[in-house]
Order: C-alpha cells, then structure tokens, then sequence
C-alpha cells in the first residue's frame, strides 16, 4: 500500500543510505596515511516491490527506496599483483646491492691496502734482491713486504668470514619474520572466511591481508594469488 507512511519510509532509507556513504567517506579520510589502506566506495540497490506476491492483494507501491548492497574496496587486483612482483624483485636486488658494496668495502680492491697492491709491493722486493742478492737490506725488504702479504690476506679472509657470519644471521632474522607473517596471514585468511560467511563487510582484513602478503612477497619473492572466498596462497619457489 502506497501513501504518507511509505513516503516517509521510502525518504528513511535514503537517509540510511547516505548515512552509510558518510561513515564511509570519514572512514577513507581518517585512514588517507593509513599503510595498506583502500579506499572504499558504497553501493547502493533500489528496493522494489515485494518478490512474493500477496494472496487477495496487489502491490501499488513505485518503489520502497534504497538500500546499501555492498561496500567495495577501489583496488586492482592486476595491479596489486603486480606490486607484490615488483617489490619481491627490488627487494632482491637492495639485499644484493647491500651485501655486495660491504663485500667490496671488506675486501678493498682495488685500492692501497688490499692484496693486490700487497702482492704488487712483495713482487718488487724480489726484484730489488735479485739485482743485490747478498744485500741485507734488499733480504729484510722481502721479508717485511711478505708479512705484509700475509696480513692483507688475513684481513681479506676475516672480512669475508664477517660477512658470512652477518648474512647467516640475516637470514636466520628473516626465517623467523617469515614464520610470523606467515602465521599472521593464515590468522586473517580464516577470519576472511569465516566473516565472509557471517555476510560481514571484510574490507579492513583484506587491507590487512594484502599487506602481509605484500611483505612475505619482499621476504621470499613468492607469489600471492587471490582465492575465489577472498584469502590469499602464497606459493614460493612453486610450493
């Protein structure tokens, strides 16, 4: 039945609505420096008449007005992939750069004091004793330039022992970081599910599961792919 009473509720639904677009459009502004944060956008459905038809009556009514369908988040999933491939790339390659300019600076070639310019010094010095072999001095020159030989490469061989000690326990620090954000991301993928059975807006766990998905990406350089209920497999090296 249509009239007075219908048009106010038809008008209540529409202050409802737009009630949920405003708690919306807050909740985007409040988390614009949020890390992860996607924006969301509500969706609205018109409500018509009944789907059932009544016995000894008919339907006069135009329209019962608006309701919220749904609030979707305004991301990418090709993009979002993307990301997690480029960033699992770039992490791989600053890891590199790092370990490699620490192994240059260990090793120090070329330069004044590593073993080439050692060696380079030691070869003279036999020089020098082969133009005077019974000279003392040129007998104690190489001896001195062959300790100094000798403690380039022992500085050399500590230096690359250092790094090996700092990079197995970067390693063993990133295991551990694995473990949790994969544990983290197992946590949010069953919340996920179990929210989306409830008919409960995800939004906010899919923020978050993007993000440690996106971290485990930098972690391992392995792939995140989307299920069809919303959670996320992460598959590295293909397992």
């Amino acid at each position: 039945m249509s009239g007075t009473l219908s048009s106010l509720n038809t008008a209540l639904s529409a202050l409802r609505y737009n009630r949920v677009a405003m708690d919306v459009a807050s909740h985007n502004i409040a988390n614009v420096a949020t890390e992860g944060y996607n924006r969301r956008r509500v969706d609205g459905e018109s409500m018509g008449a009944p789907v059932v038809p009544a016995r000894w009556s008919t339907y006069e009514g135009a329209g019962s007005g608006v309701r919220t369908s749904s609030i979707v988040r305004m991301n990418d999933v090709l993009l979002d992939n993307r990301a997690r491939t480029e960033h699992s790339s770039l992490s791989y390659l600053q890891l590199r750069a790092t370990a490699l300019a620490r192994m240059e600076s260990g090793v120090g070639e070329p330069g004044d004091s590593g073993v080439s310019a050692a060696m380079a010094d030691f070869r003279s010095s036999w020089q020098d004793l082969a133009n005077d072999p019974g000279g003392n001095a040129a007998r104690g020159q190489v001896l001195a330039r062959a300790e100094s030989l000798a403690g380039a490469l022992a500085a050399q061989a500590a230096n690359v022992s250092a790094e090996m000690t700092t990079q197995r326990l970067t390693l063993q620090g990133s295991v551990a970081e694995v473990d949790t954000v994969a544990t983290e991301l197992a946590t949010t993928n069953r919340a996920i599910a179990t929210a989306a059975l409830d008919g409960v807006d995800v939004s906010d766990l899919a923020d978050t599961r993007d993000v440690l998905g996106l971290r485990l990406a930098e972690l391992t350089g392995g792939v995140g792919l989307l299920q069809p209920d919303g959670t996320m497999d992460v598959s590295v090296a293909g397992v």
